[in-house]
């Protein structure tokens, strides 16, 4: 993967942690379709089952 990215390594200014990036998994985001659910409802459910989620907007997290 390096080597296909090397083209770009003069317009990236610091292409080593980029490339490190790469690597790391992204963060998991949920929408809440509020026609099927409510969003306190589904926070509840899944805090029930241990996961802890952040709000990432009115209807993210």
């Amino acid at each position: 993967m390096y080597n296909f990215f090397n083209p770009y390594r003069e317009i990236i200014p610091d292409f080593n942690e980029f490339i490190e990036s790469l690597g790391r998994p992204l963060p998991v985001h949920l929408r809440v379709n509020r026609i099927k659910t409510e969003t306190e409802k589904l926070i509840n459910i899944l805090s029930e089952r241990g996961i802890q989620l952040r709000p990432a907007g009115d209807e993210g997290m």
